[in-house]
């Protein structure tokens, strides 16, 4: 039996109401992946009554896909699953969205990484817009779908992917496109001010912006983190270039980070060593009071500390592993650490 590398395995949890095609679509992945088997698909309703796993092979990677049951009889079973997966796939049935199992499968997702797989979409029956609709409103427009049908006549045509020249599609289609293709890039945008300006300013974000990479703060802070970031950026064909740790002396933490103070009036931070107003306990710029944030209390910053060290410390060594990681003294000035930063990145150009 073939062993695989912790780093190449991935526990994907399937989820969806009972019928929505979880089954089928596992099939055919399994399938498309060239594993040896012909799928079994069928048009009849197919039940799910306990957790079942299709490993699968793909670039070097062992897929488990979790099929999980849809009847909310059986929502231990999706509990545990989720428990032992990276990410989620979600399966809704475009016939009708508004299904207990669907609402209850974005219920036991919150953050987690997902994506939704629309089914059933060429079916006369099929909802498209009010799928979206509804993962819109449960999502405040942050969903994008990567890949919208096209029909004609009431009839499903063919699937457009965003990337894609849209200016062939029929009108209705070439809107919908649009639509979609502007609140992707709305959201790359948002990475970058400069990006924003020239959004909001009407031109276009070029491919190579697009591509051109975010950074990450304080993000992942646990290894399964992490590894689910790592599938993100394999969806998306990105990779991690640079993990930048800040190495500094707990004791100098906890002084940097129990000595801010916030003026509850106008909310100008200070810092009692660093940057301390002209009178103690007084704003410089609205005369009002200065207070400490509960969670920066010595007693809170310790128990943050800890937490660190058992939850998120650990990436120092994962990363590393990995040969992504480049410590920077962070007990310096922030022009200082600043400078080291700006040459790590300036290294990836």
């Amino acid at each position: 039996m073939k062993i695989y590398n912790s780093e190449k395995i991935r526990n994907i949890a399937v989820l969806g109401h009972s019928g929505c095609g979880k089954t089928n679509l596992l099939e055919t992945i399994a399938h498309a992946a060239n594993v040896n088997k012909i799928p079994k698909l069928s048009n009849n309703v197919q039940l799910t009554y306990s957790m079942s796993l299709m490993p699968v092979e793909y670039e070097g990677f062992k897929f488990n896909f979790i099929d999980t049951p849809g009847y909310t009889d059986f929502t231990g079973d999706v509990v545990t699953a989720l428990a032992a997966s990276d990410a989620a796939i979600i399966v809704i049935d475009a016939t009708d969205p508004m299904q207990v199992g669907t609402e209850k499968a974005l219920e036991l997702t919150e953050g987690i990484p997902k994506f939704m797989f629309i089914n059933k979409i060429d079916n006369e029956k099929a909802r498209y817009k009010d799928v979206i609709e509804m993962l819109n409103e449960k999502f405040e427009n942050k969903i994008v779908p990567m890949i919208s049908p096209e029909f004609k006549d009431g009839k499903f045509v063919k699937l457009h992917n965003l990337f894609e020249d849209y200016e062939g599609l029929d009108q209705e289609f070439k809107l919908q496109a649009k639509q979609s293709y502007d609140a992707l890039m709305e959201l790359v945008a948002e990475t970058d001010d400069n990006y924003l300006e020239k959004f909001f300013e009407g031109e276009e974000l070029t491919t190579e912006e697009i591509k051109n990479g975010f950074i990450l703060d304080g993000f992942p802070r646990t290894i399964i983190q992490a590894r689910k970031l790592a599938d993100i950026c394999s969806m998306f064909n990105f990779k991690i270039d640079a993990v930048i740790n800040l190495d500094i002396p707990e004791d100098v933490l906890v002084k940097r980070l129990s000595g801010r103070r916030t003026c509850a009036d106008c909310g100008k931070s200070y810092h009692i060593v660093y940057n301390p107003p002209k009178k103690e306990g007084v704003c410089d710029a609205c005369g009002g009071e200065l207070t400490q944030r509960s969670d920066e209390s010595e007693e809170a910053v310790q128990v943050r500390i800890d937490t660190y060290n058992k939850q998120t410390k650990p990436l120092i060594d994962y990363y590393t592993m990995l040969g992504e990681l480049t410590n920077v003294d962070g007990n310096q000035s922030m022009d200082e650490v600043a400078e080291e930063i700006y040459k790590v990145l300036d290294k990836l150009k």
